[in-house]
């Protein structure tokens, strides 16, 4: 995390990373696990298509108290709703939830910060009296914007995680994808650098994990599609829901 990634180049024998503070790293493969706004995406030039995000919800790492903190998802008639999971444990032992506040008192630029005082607004929306913020740990905003590269690999880059696919986060299904992309890849690397992979095997992950990371954004696009991001009153996605 204390060095950025300021270009990349490759040839037929390796991958050179070359870092703002001069650094410069060589290695036989390079996999790009930086995330959704993935630095080595965009040097490589990857194409990203997809859907632009519609809307934003506030997601926030919190410690609560009273009653329905451990595990709820409630909606309410004016588009509001709440959604709390858990979420382990903070370095002083103390409960975490993660809290998802959605509706039109959140529907606001992702760049905008989120603030102790809409997370406690948020809340008392929702939850009335019922649960009240103790500590906001971390929140930020996030959107339903749904993208995935062209291409798993380019060369010796491979892309994983959010760097190859992003989508609103439910179900931890972001997650998920991203650690069976890293154990479909893993294996297949070790191989290649130990001499025993037949000559096609890299090429497998692309074949194999785009379908697969596809499949989840068609999924959570139709999850996003039935949750009431701005109050609407749709007959047609109640009656989905």
């Amino acid at each position: 995390r204390d060095h950025e990634l300021a270009g990349l180049a490759q040839d037929d024998d390796g991958v050179t990373a070359a870092f703002a503070d001069g650094a410069v790293l060589r290695c036989r493969y390079l996999v790009a696990a930086d995330g959704a706004h993935s630095t080595v995406r965009s040097l490589l030039g990857a194409a990203f298509p997809g859907q632009a995000g519609t809307s934003t919800v506030v997601a926030a790492d919190v410690r609560l108290d009273g009653a329905g903190a451990s595990l709820s998802h409630t909606w309410k008639e004016d588009g509001h709703w709440a959604a709390l999971f858990p979420l382990g444990s903070d370095p002083q032992g103390r409960p975490l939830r993660r809290l998802v506040l959605g509706g039109p008192d959140h529907a606001l630029p992702r760049e905008t910060p989120v603030t102790e005082d809409e997370v406690r607004r948020g809340l008392d929306t929702v939850f009335g009296t019922r649960i009240r913020l103790l500590g906001l740990r971390y929140a930020r905003r996030i959107t339903n914007a749904s993208r995935q590269v062209e291409e798993y690999r380019h060369g010796r880059v491979f892309l994983a995680g959010d760097a190859a696919h992003v989508h609103l986060p439910l179900g931890a299904q972001g997650m998920n994808t991203g650690m069976q992309d890293a154990l479909n890849l893993g294996w297949k690397l070790g191989a290649a650098v130990h001499g025993w992979a037949p000559k096609d095997l890299l090429d497998t992950y692309h074949a194999e994990r785009h379908p697969a990371g596809a499949a989840v954004l068609r999924n959570v696009r139709a999850q996003s599609l039935l949750m009431d991001w701005a109050g609407t009153r749709d007959p047609e996605v109640l009656a989905a829901r």
